[in-house]
């Protein structure tokens, strides 16, 4: 799971439970206490995710770039050992062997 997945999950999980939806199941069984506790996180999930939408953006990038630059590694590794490979069987190198 990369770092924007994890951040994306953690905030859906977030909204979830402290989603309207639960607000009103809590308010159907009267309990009042976790009402209050479900209405005051579902308005600081909005606000956290309002304020720092720039990080979720950040994060996204990051985790954009962290794949191309991996991508680019794992096909220069690949391209190095062919080349080796192509030098070997030409006789071009020798293993040495002790």
């Amino acid at each position: 799971m990369s770092f924007y997945e994890l951040q994306a999950e953690t905030m859906r999980a977030t909204r979830e439970f402290y989603s309207l939806r639960q607000i009103a199941k809590s308010s159907l069984r009267l309990d009042l206490f976790n009402v209050g506790l479900k209405t005051y996180g579902y308005t600081l999930a909005k606000q956290w995710i309002k304020k720092n939408q720039y990080f979720i953006e950040y994060t996204k990038a990051v985790t954009k770039a962290g794949r191309t630059i991996e991508l680019a590694a794992k096909k220069t590794a690949e391209d190095i050992k062919e080349k080796f490979r192509q030098m070997e069987t030409s006789g071009d190198i020798r293993l040495l062997k002790n």
